[in-house]
């Protein structure tokens, strides 16, 4: 990824799956993967010694529900890069506040001064093992 002005700022997303370790791959009924949400700032500046910065933030899940925890991290990289730690923080109490996912419901999600809106996938298509589904 080339940047091609003395202090050009470029935002990228991406996703990625990674093995839990130990490599014991479900025996202790936990998923054999971590999915995680990225939201990547290069930042060009010539006055830096290596000629620019790179940071990312990362949102993690056991499940991979790339339709709603990738804005998830994009708003909140947005709002760590503009606003500070103290951004994450208020995100991380509105995200708490969050109703319970219903499979195959849509939901709208308050997110920073954005809104998530996606479909919950059933949990019968997820990789096993499965999360615990709420009776209530």
């Amino acid at each position: 990824m080339e940047l091609y002005t003395r202090n050009a700022i470029k935002d990228s997303s991406f996703h990625f799956r990674i093995k839990r370790t130990p490599l014991r791959i479900g025996a202790d009924g936990l998923p054999a993967y971590l999915h995680g949400y990225v939201f990547c700032r290069q930042r060009q500046d010539e006055t830096l010694r290596r000629g620019g910065e790179q940071a990312s933030e990362v949102v993690l899940s056991e499940l991979p529900v790339s339709n709603i925890l990738l804005p998830l991290s994009q708003a909140a990289g947005h709002a760590y890069f503009s606003e500070g730690p103290k951004a994450l923080e208020r995100l991380y109490l509105q995200v708490q506040s969050w109703p319970a996912p219903v499979p195959g419901s849509h939901m709208s999600l308050p997110a920073g001064q954005a809104i998530i809106a996606g479909r919950v996938p059933y949990f019968s298509l997820l990789p096993p093992p499965l999360p615990p589904i709420d009776p209530t």
